[in-house]
């Protein structure tokens, strides 16, 4: 079962996440209100994607393409 400090971790390492994958796209990817990979409505404004599963995703998608040279 998770506690505060389990849940406070979780928190940080997704806006970590978000934070570096922002950084990285910021010139592709505009705040829309929906995310970027799975086009859920999001809640919070300049959010990009909804969770920490989605941003990964994305990121893997990503690298794939740029590793194939797209």
């Amino acid at each position: 079962m998770a506690d505060d400090a389990d849940r406070a971790q979780f928190e940080i390492e997704f806006e970590l996440a978000h934070a570096r994958l922002a950084a990285q796209a910021q010139f592709r990817l505009v705040a829309s209100g929906h995310c970027h990979n799975c086009e859920e409505q999001l809640e919070r404004f300049g959010q990009i994607f909804c969770d920490r599963e989605c941003a990964q995703d994305f990121e893997k998608r990503e690298r794939a393409l740029a590793w194939k040279g797209d």
